[in-house]
């Protein structure tokens, strides 16, 4: 009898720690799936970068065509031809 309380002890003892193996695993693969996230994440940084950059790019050539038709619409005014080209009010 002694033999099998000592024996579903110790069975007990490995099911009570086998959540915590388990957690360590999880815990392992969530490190290493950091791990690699920012290796995989830090390329992507530089693609923001780049495209920030384009866009700012896109929207100084925005500004510049907008202060472009500004300048026009006073010249047309000026001269009297604004609602020969679509700046009539």
């Amino acid at each position: 009898m002694a033999r099998y309380k000592h024996a579903s002890k110790s069975y007990s003892l490995k099911k009570e720690n086998s959540w915590l193996k388990y957690l360590v695993v999880f815990l392992l693969l969530l490190n290493v799936g950091q791990v690699v996230y920012t290796f995989v994440q830090a390329p992507n940084q530089s693609q923001i970068s780049k495209y920030e950059k384009v866009i700012h790019k896109k929207d100084s050539k925005i500004h510049d065509l907008e202060s472009e038709i500004k300048f026009n619409k006073s010249q047309y005014k000026k001269l009297g031809l604004e609602s020969q080209y679509g700046y009539g009010e």
